[in-house]
């Protein structure tokens, strides 16, 4: 065992053991005493090492995120909408941040009013032709389930773009948002 593999033995096991415990065994298997003892009084001189805590900045409250920060609350806005409120607040200076959770927040809001007028349509269209609402129960169950799987299969793909650090736009869904909200 080199001087440096001595240091090391007996940094890792100084906590577990005294170092006079630690002397005699490695003198037992067989290292020269002097060798151990420079071993021993290098560990003791070593400067000791006392990290900080990390220091936050004030900036990550007042509204910037770090891009990769950023870049997942932009991602998980689009299948899951209480997150994109929340990008939209945190988010006051990252313009690609606030950017996705408002389009998020727009591409469901849509989704959602495009399920609720097509089942106002199915409902009006079974009532009026008199055929019972069991038929209405699955008939609008089915509409509504694919459309469902359709806003979930796009807000993955969605995310994975933002996640990816692309600027997109959606058809219509980005014009509506960028009318109602100006500071984009």
């Amino acid at each position: 065992m080199a001087k440096q593999a001595l240091t090391d033995y007996i940094n890792k096991y100084k906590d577990r053991y005294p170092i006079d415990s630690l002397k005699q065994q490695l003198i037992k298997q067989g290292f020269p005493e002097s060798e151990v003892e420079q071993a021993i009084q290098a560990v003791d001189s070593a400067p000791k090492f006392n990290p900080s805590p990390p220091q936050y900045s004030q900036t990550q409250s007042s509204g910037s995120l770090d891009p990769d920060t950023g870049k997942i609350l932009a991602a998980l806005s689009y299948p899951i909408w209480i997150i994109a409120i929340v990008t939209i607040v945190m988010a006051k200076n990252d313009r690609f941040a606030r950017y996705h959770g408002f389009q998020a927040l727009f591409w469901g809001i849509g989704f959602f009013i495009l399920g609720f007028i097509l089942n106002l349509i199915i409902s009006f269209i079974f009532n009026a032709s008199g055929i019972f609402g069991v038929f209405f129960g699955i008939f609008g169950g089915g509409i509504f389930t694919l459309i469902w799987l359709v806003w979930i299969v796009f807000s993955i793909l969605f995310a994975m773009k933002a996640y990816k650090g692309q600027m997109f736009s959606i058809p219509l869904v980005t014009n509506i948002m960028k009318s109602i909200v100006k500071d984009l």
